[in-house]
This record gives C-alpha cells, structure tokens and sequence, in this order.
C-alpha cells in the first residue's frame, strides 16, 4: 500500500478542521477548498476500500457540519452584509466540486442567500426590475 493516501487523509482532515475553526475568513475558505479536494484526489487514486470509506465518511460529516453552520447563520442573522453574504455562498458553492452528498435543504439554502444577494445588489430598482431577476433565478434553480 502507498504511504500517501494515510498522508493525503491526514492532511484534508487538517484543513477541514481549520476551515471550520475560522470559516467565515478567507482563510477559512482557502482550507476548506484544499481539505475538499484532498479528499477527492484519495478517492479519485486509492485501490483501498479502507481508506476510500475514511475519505467519504470525512467528507460527509464535514459537508453536514458547514452546511448546518452556515444555515443557521443565514436563518439568525437576517441582516447578513453583502461581504458575509458572499462570503457564506462561496464556501457552499467550494461543496458542487465535491462527490459528497450534499444536505437535502442545499438547494433551498442557495437559493435564500442569492435571494438576499439580488436584494442587495438590486436595492434602489424598482419591484418590476427585481421581480425579474427573482423570474430568472426560479427558472435556474428548477
């Protein structure tokens, strides 16, 4: 067995564990992205079911836990500002380049921060104008 997969392992679950310790930071962003793709390169290249079911089992409990973070961020602060607002979009958008199954309110999650977002970048339109951009973003999201 090749010592880099147990070494690959070590070093996403490192990352995962400070992306979600400082997630609301650009760093916390940056070690995210390489925990996820870490675990997608020992997926992608280990003959060991071991250490394959390790990798997935890391990816979904870590997927579970930023997500259900960000939900509630999202659901407890109304007022988020655009930055922060980006920023939470950012991290779930780092998840669509993943294999991991993502939480069943993923969608709908997306779905409200754009919301918020088009409110925000839209602030000073009219309804009409908004209203539109709401239309596009329904048929997307379909």
């Amino acid at each position: 067995m090749s010592p880099t997969p147990p070494i690959d392992l070590a070093s996403a679950r490192d990352h995962l564990a400070k992306a979600e310790s400082m997630l609301m930071t650009e760093d916390g962003l940056h070690h995210l992205q390489e925990g996820l793709a870490l675990l997608e390169a020992v997926l992608d290249g280990s003959p060991v079911k071991q250490t394959e079911s390790v990798a997935l089992n890391l990816g979904r409990t870590y997927t579970s836990r930023i997500y259900e973070y960000i939900r509630r961020e999202v659901e407890k602060n109304r007022a988020l500002a655009e930055p922060e607002l980006e920023h939470v979009f950012a991290v779930i958008r780092a998840f669509d380049e993943a294999s991991f199954d993502l939480p069943p309110e993923s969608k709908g999650l997306k779905v409200t921060i754009v919301r918020r977002l088009i409110d925000l970048y839209y602030e000073g339109y009219t309804p009409g104008q908004k209203e539109e951009v709401f239309k596009k973003l329904a048929e997307i999201s379909r």
